[in-house]
């Protein structure tokens, strides 16, 4: 088994943090802990395959996000009800520094990605995953059919 880098610890420890952004991010992440979860360890999957400046880069913003909603709404956003949520992250997307709507949007960006590696958003739209039972695929079928002719 192998041992978490410390970028890994500290993410791991933001793990609430980044499981209630994931429910205002995606709507089926809200009240959902076992997608919130899932969202949690996907992200966590790609967060290992970034070079350590981005991983520090994401570390950094989640702190950000912190002293930026002190300042934005004199509050702690983790601490807000869903719609002050909503409205600190409107204003967040919308900052008046580019830097911080590039934090956001990349942040954004792969809590999206995470969810979409998810079962749940697959059921949404029909899609079976990645190497689904090939055998029950028509084209298949049809050949077998024919070599049995």
């Amino acid at each position: 088994m192998s041992k978490d880098t410390p970028a890994v610890q500290k993410l791991n420890q933001r793990k609430t943090d980044l499981c209630m952004l994931s429910t205002v991010i995606v709507t089926d992440a809200a009240g959902n802990s076992n997608l919130q979860n899932q969202i949690f360890e996907n992200f966590k999957l790609l967060f290992q395959d970034l070079d350590s400046a981005s991983q520090g880069k994401i570390l950094l913003f989640f702190k950000a996000l912190v002293i930026l909603s002190y300042l934005l709404k004199f509050k702690d956003w983790r601490n807000m009800n869903n719609d002050d949520q909503l409205s600190f992250f409107r204003k967040i997307e919308s900052f008046s520094v580019g830097l911080i709507r590039a934090g956001f949007f990349g942040l954004r960006s792969l809590i999206f990605l995470s969810y979409y590696s998810t079962e749940t958003s697959w059921q949404r739209i029909g899609y079976q995953g990645p190497l689904p039972n090939i055998t029950n695929r028509s084209i298949y079928k049809l050949k077998s059919k024919q070599a049995k002719s």
